[in-house]
């Protein structure tokens, strides 16, 4: 479950990231754009946190104990939220609250993906290791 989790945080990060390119530019149609690139970005985001939450659960290991999974945590919330702000700003109120959340919810998904990198790299290194046989 690892490794799917690290797939659909990592797709999460590029897909937020093109769907705020997408709305920085504002060419023909990018709104809709905008949205499916938003939401496949949530939907990505979600499975991959509950995911991992679950094997957490099941395995009795501690929730929201590092840096990483607290602001997974934060940035799930923000995943949330934004979107919620994005359905508002389009019927005319909060457009500048949800760019705002928007850049923050990205700029910490890719912080926490940074931070999750060195638990990667433990992960593939551990493989890579032959077993230690002791005499």
């Amino acid at each position: 479950m690892f490794f799917i989790h690290t797939v659909l945080m990592f797709l999460m990060c590029v897909l937020i990231v093109i769907a705020a390119v997408i709305a920085r530019k504002r060419a023909d149609g990018w709104l809709m754009k905008h949205r499916v690139f938003a939401v496949l970005g949530v939907l990505s985001g979600l499975i991959g946190f509950s995911g991992m939450f679950y094997v957490k659960l099941m395995a009795g290991w501690p929730h929201f104990k590092t840096p990483h999974a607290i602001g997974g945590g934060i940035a799930v919330l923000l995943l949330l939220v934004t979107p919620a702000l994005g359905f508002m700003a389009t019927k005319g109120k909060l457009n500048g609250v949800h760019k705002i959340f928007g850049r923050i919810t990205a700029i910490l998904a890719l912080l926490v993906l940074i931070t999750g990198l060195d638990k990667l790299y433990d992960k593939l290194t551990a493989v890579a290791k032959p077993p230690v046989v002791k005499p």
